[in-house]
């Protein structure tokens, strides 16, 4: 399933795209942030405050913020690389930034 488009095919319905996983780990590194908003997010009611975070999140870190242009390979191996680390020790003004972004937002149904 394409977290942008939601749609699946029968071969890959249970593969998920790089690009999938990568947004998948920011939803659950929302959602454990602003647990006031979990559950839509979880939904992915947010999606795109989750695709921007994902983004942002890159660019704290020093790496691409544009890991919808990379190709499947190399955005898999900087996955590989940085996954686990990824959402960790975001700056304060991030967090900042997308409660405030979170609280402007109407989740979409």
């Amino acid at each position: 399933m394409s977290v942008t488009d939601n749609t699946s095919t029968a071969a890959g319905a249970n593969e998920q795209s790089p690009l999938d996983k990568l947004y998948a780990a920011a939803k659950t590194a929302m959602a454990a942030l602003y647990t006031d908003k979990e559950k839509d997010i979880k939904a992915g009611r947010y999606w795109r405050v989750v695709e921007l975070f994902a983004a942002d999140a890159l660019g704290e870190k020093q790496l691409t913020m544009f890991p919808h242009r990379m190709d499947d390979d190399k955005l898999q191996a900087l996955l590989d690389e940085h996954l686990e680390t990824l959402f960790t020790g975001l700056s304060q003004s991030m967090q900042d930034f997308y409660r405030r972004k979170l609280d402007e937002t109407k989740p979409s149904r």
